[in-house]
């Protein structure tokens, strides 16, 4: 059975909506960062808040968190400023990014 779901992350319980996504499950997550670029960075500083997670290394946390995650969507002001996709190395790549001219 695969089970949906929707959280915002916080905390440590950021390393168990990883595995979850890990094993087939889906799904959306909302955190709080500076821009798009520092998501997974404040990603593995939330997971590594799970005591059990404390000796992943920073490369294979944000592996896993590339293998997991599609799209980042930024947003400012409740309006969306990028869209982004996480390379295999845990940096990311915008794909979209809106024109302040336009959102306006």
């Amino acid at each position: 059975m695969m089970y949906w779901f929707w959280v915002n992350l916080n905390g440590a319980e950021a390393n168990v909506f990883f595995d979850a996504l890990s094993t087939g499950h889906m799904g959306l997550a909302t955190v709080h960062a500076n821009s798009a670029d520092m998501v997974v960075d404040r990603l593995v500083t939330l997971i590594k808040k799970d005591i059990k997670a404390q000796y992943y290394t920073e490369e294979f946390l944000k592996k896993n968190i590339s293998e997991s995650v599609d799209s980042i969507i930024f947003m400012e002001n409740f309006k969306i400023k990028t869209i982004s996709k996480i390379l295999s190395n845990g940096e990311c790549k915008c794909q979209f990014e809106m024109d302040d001219k336009v959102s306006k």
